[in-house]
């Protein structure tokens, strides 16, 4: 039984060594991340497991660190018929388990166990648990987002896609707190977006598929090509993108994630799916586009970058404008963290420069969200402290990026494989595109960046991609970041190939066996070609000898060919035909023409040439020789003098011994022969001079053919160059059209916000010069559009005020708000407001002044102040004492009855406590208990009766009345009581008291 286990285990784990995933095949393993209002779901999910399934389950659901305490597994446990295990470090993994991450621990994998680590308090737990099981599980892998408040799991679902897996949200309808689930919907990350109570279906249905497909799987996916051409042809046609040049196994994992989410075995039947169903080319698309992309992403490789800069190119850069590309953006993170190590970079050297950043995407919708500069949270794990603080703010569960780094970046729609590259360029950012790409489609996207990098600009591309070929065009400043400098650049006008050359032999054989590299003739004759050519002569052991090309022009002499050539006048020549002595040269122009005609040897026997008055007797052969060091054919020609006749020929020795008509016969026959050599020799100076104009002409047509390269090489730059600026002015356009489109948003939002408060509102700027205003300012002056632009000094106000100039001058010069209340014609009062304008850059540009309407405010205080002086009155000329006291029991008011009755004056009185005025005369503890009883229970005190002493020798019984009464003021509410005494008895007036009754 051991024995067996071990070899199934050997079958279902893939060994690390081999750079595989480690995974049982056919086990699918599905991670759920979980914050407030999670359990719920969960509840629900989990009643519907199988311990039967393929799965293996884990779960990180956000809980208190400071306990360390776990209850979520004691009350899964309940719930579920699968085994529920609280994580343990290096615990080996089950299927039909369902593992539980400590509250205060990291769940990752490790070689088919489970791996945990303290976690700290800026981790997130879900993202670390999902990169993990993405890179562990592959396609294997299924993620699920349920209820929470934050946005935890959003950068580890796209790992998790990127790497083939499945991505489950929890329909935001459902979730109590639809944050998390939220975020994965709106980066289109999601495949399913359904209820907890759907889930479980849908996992099981995907771990069939997964356990049926891995039976006969293989370690590639391979489809027919013929169907795939069918499928790319579908998608181009649907949106417009080709997907021949990207490598087999990307594309094929891509299509069998979307068939294995479908449930479909077969490619055909998934082209039929995408034929019918219009939005799945789309989808498709989605998938073959994603990737992994985060805040500087290998963090070494962008500190070497930055470094580049600070120390090698900023400070040597001539010019104040710095261009970057960063190709394939995605939703921008890396075009971003460019964007903020170049701001450090200038900050930390002082160069600062003019930044123009071409974000690049062929996804719409990425570029779109790339534009909005909002992130989760969860980038807090990949961004340091400082950053956060220095270049975003942080507002609703996310991170925006400020407007200093954005105004850097201009975001477009562009193919890098089909598009205009941009051009003159300091650096491009392209990291881990090229590895999706076929090698043509590579070398091709990197002579573009070679072509639109400026001399020593910097290329860094991903970890896993280098430069192939172009190593020519650029050399390494950092090989493990992949960091390359341009060794030349767009100033030199060049696009850099792959030009292979090769040295062939050279050989005497008379067929053609491959083209001619091209050099001219007079850059062959070093020392080598020399000795090579010396060597070939001697091996034939040839007798007095020329190599030439195709129009006489000497290459080599061998031998003594002084019978043969002759210097011709005037400037030197080197070309055999000039220089053959009479009667040679018609036969070598002949022999050369036919030569070259048969590519065959072609001889003379018995030509006499003229030497010196005599005649000499030379036999002539020419035959074709092959070199790669002459771009046209070369000949040789070897010169032998004629052998003596031999025995039975006839020889004349003397003419005497032939009759006279053989004799005239003869001399009529050298005659004619004199005269047909004199017509050759004429003929054959025309044919040369005719040559020779033909030659003219040619080297003038060649010429003219130069500039014409010359300048269709230029029109084709130029074209380069007018298409790249094109680009940029169509990414620019695209830009300012969409700050336009916000700016109008924001336009409109303020004049609504303006018109609907109805306040008057004047907008001046520094030379008190109308902005701006409300339609509402038609109260308080006469304005109208005409009048925007001119200085408000020359507008007739409507109010009993004049100071407008001078105040808004005096609030310019102070930086302080200013308050006024002024009333205009009709009598309507206004609050007049003046504060300084300020801009987003905290400068001063004018001033504002508002002007509130608050001429009801005015009416009620007139109508308190009439109340206030009644009701003051009234407790004047009453004739019961009355007192009004705070909670603290100090006067506030008294009246004459009161002063009169107590033998005080109002001064002594108000603002003392009721205990220690009137001499103290009602310092009474019961007064006092009554009166703290009446504030606490806010009731009313009626026919209160107390003893008092009101004049010495004199004691009274005083009948209170009193009532709490809540008073308004400046400040807010305040707690009055209204106090009167309704009588006063002496006691000696009062009767006795009976005697009770027995």
């Amino acid at each position: 039984m051991a024995e067996k286990k071990r070899t199934g285990d050997t079958k279902n784990g893939i060994d690390r060594k081999g750079g595989r995933r480690t995974f049982p095949v056919g086990v699918l393993y599905v991670g759920f991340g979980a914050s407030a209002g999670g359990l719920d779901p969960l509840f629900q999910i989990v009643e519907q497991l199988n311990p039967d399934d393929p799965c293996a389950y884990f779960i990180v659901q956000h809980q208190s660190m400071d306990t360390g305490q776990d209850l979520l597994s004691s009350l899964l446990s309940k719930r579920t018929d699968c085994t529920v295990e609280l994580a343990r470090d290096d615990a080996r993994i089950k299927p039909g388990v369902i593992y539980i991450a400590p509250p205060d621990k990291l769940m990752s994998f490790n070689d088919g166990h489970l791996s945990l680590e303290p976690q700290e308090t800026r981790t997130m737990p879900i993202d670390h648990l999902f990169r993990s099981l993405a890179d562990t599980a592959g396609g294997h892998g299924v993620v699920v987002v349920l209820s929470g408040s934050n946005t935890d799991g959003t950068l580890g679902s796209r790992a998790v896609k990127e790497n083939g897996g499945i991505i489950i949200a929890q329909d935001p309808k459902t979730a109590e707190h639809k944050t998390m689930p939220q975020s994965v919907i709106d980066t289109n990350l999601a495949d399913l977006v359904v209820a907890p109570s759907d889930i479980p279906g849908h996992i099981r249905d995907y771990a069939s598929t997964v356990s049926q497909r891995d039976e006969a799987a293989t370690d590639t996916i391979a489809f027919p090509q013929s169907l795939r051409n069918t499928l790319f042809s579908l998608v181009r046609d649907r949106v417009g993108h080709d997907f021949q040049h990207y490598k087999e196994n990307t594309i094929n994992r891509r299509i069998q994630r979307r068939m294995d989410f479908h449930k479909i075995g077969r490619l055909k039947d998934y082209i039929t799916l995408v034929k019918t169903d219009q939005n799945e080319a789309n989808e498709l698309f989605k998938d073959m586009l994603i990737s992994v992309t985060n805040f500087f992403r290998d963090a070494v490789c962008f500190e070497e970058l930055k470094q580049t800069l600070i120390k090698q190119y900023l400070p040597r850069k001539s010019s104040s404008e710095f261009r970057a590309w960063v190709p394939g953006c995605a939703t921008g993170e890396e075009a971003y963290s460019l964007a903020i190590i170049l701001a450090e970079a200038m900050d930390e050297t002082g160069v600062h420069c003019d930044v123009s950043i071409y974000a690049t995407d062929v996804d719409t919708e990425a570029i779109a969200r790339a534009r909005k500069g909002e992130f989760p949270e969860n980038i807090e794990a990949d961004v340091s402290e400082q950053r956060l603080r220095r270049f975003f703010t942080h507002q609703k569960n996310q991170y925006r990026i400020k407007q200093k780094i954005r105004d850097m970046l201009i975001f477009a729609e562009q193919n890098v494989r089909q598009d205009p590259p941009f051009y003159r360029l300091d650096a491009i950012i392209c990291r881990n595109l090229l590895m999706y790409f076929k090698p043509e489609a590579q070398q091709k996207v990197m002579s573009h960046f070679c072509y639109a990098l400026k001399r020593n600009g910097l290329l860094m591309l991903g970890t896993s991609e280098s430069i192939g070929p172009l190593a020519d065009c650029l050399h390494p400043v950092e090989a493990s970041c992949r960091l390359y400098m341009a060794k030349r650049g767009v100033d030199d006008h060049e696009r850099y190939t792959d030009n292979r050359t090769s040295l062939r032999l050279f050989s005497l054989t008379g067929a053609h066996t491959g083209g001619y590299a091209r050099s001219r003739p007079e850059e062959s004759t070093g020392e080598s070609v020399i000795r090579t050519m010396e060597r070939i002569l001697l091996n034939l052991a040839t007798p007095p000898s020329l190599i030439v090309n195709r129009s006489g022009d000497i290459h080599f002499i061998h031998g003594r060919t002084g019978k043969l050539l002759e210097p011709v006048q005037g400037r030197p020549d080197s070309n055999v035909l000039r220089m053959a002595r009479e009667g040679l040269r018609m036969h070598l122009s002949t022999l050369i023409s036919e030569c070259a005609h048969t590519n065959q040897k072609q001889t003379r026997r018995n030509v006499r040439v003229q030497t010196n008055g005599d005649e000499t007797l030379f036999d002539i052969a020419i035959q074709p020789v092959q070199s790669d060091q002459f771009e046209a054919p070369t000949f040789l020609i070897s010169f032998e003098e004629s052998p003596p006749p031999r025995e039975g020929e006839m020889v004349i020795e003397n003419m005497q011994d032939i009759s006279e008509q053989a004799r005239n016969r003869i001399t009529a026959l050298e005659a004619d022969m004199q005269e047909c050599r004199e017509s050759m020799r004429v003929m054959t100076e025309e044919y040369e001079a005719a040559n020779e104009e033909l030659k003219s002409s040619n080297e003038e047509l060649q010429s003219t053919n130069e500039e014409l390269k010359s300048t269709v090489e230029e029109l084709e730059t130029a074209k380069e160059e007018v298409q790249s600026i094109n680009e940029e002015q169509s990414t620019l356009n695209e830009e300012l059209q969409a700050k336009n489109d916000e700016l109008q948003r924001i336009s409109n939002d303020l004049d609504n916000l303006l018109v609907s408060t109805e306040i008057a509102t004047l907008f001046l700027d520094n030379d008190l010069t109308i902005k701006r205003y409300t339609p509402a300012i038609s109260e308080v002056m006469s304005l109208r559009e005409s009048d925007v632009g001119r200085p408000v000094t020359d507008i007739a106000m409507r109010l009993d005020y004049t100071g407008l100039a001078e105040d808004a001058s005096t609030v310019l010069q102070n930086l302080d708000s200013l308050t006024r209340e002024v009333r205009n014609e009709s009598g309507s009062w206004f609050q007049m407001r003046i504060r300084p304008y300020k801009t987003s850059d905290n400068r001063i540009d004018g001033v504002v002044v508002t002007f509130n309407d608050i001429t009801r405010l005015k009416q009620s205080e007139q109508v308190a102040r009439t109340a206030q002086n009644l009701a003051e009155s009234i407790i004047d000329i009453a004739s019961e004492p009355l007192l009004v006291l705070d909670e603290k029991l100090v006067i506030k008011t008294v009246n004459r009855a009161f002063l009169d009755t107590f033998g005080v004056t109002e001064k002594k009185s108000v603002g003392k406590s009721i205990l220690e005025a009137a001499h103290g005369r009602l310092d009474l503890p019961k007064l006092k208990f009554a009166l703290d009883g009446l504030i606490e229970e806010k009731h009313v005190l009626r026919d209160y009766t107390l003893q008092a002493e009101i004049k010495p020798s004199q004691t009274v019984r005083l009948h209170i009345n009193a009532k709490y009464v809540p008073f308004s003021t400046q400040e807010g509410e305040a707690r009055r009581i209204l106090l009167s005494i309704a009588s006063i008895t002496p006691l000696d007036s009062e009767c006795p008291e009976p005697p009770p009754e027995n």
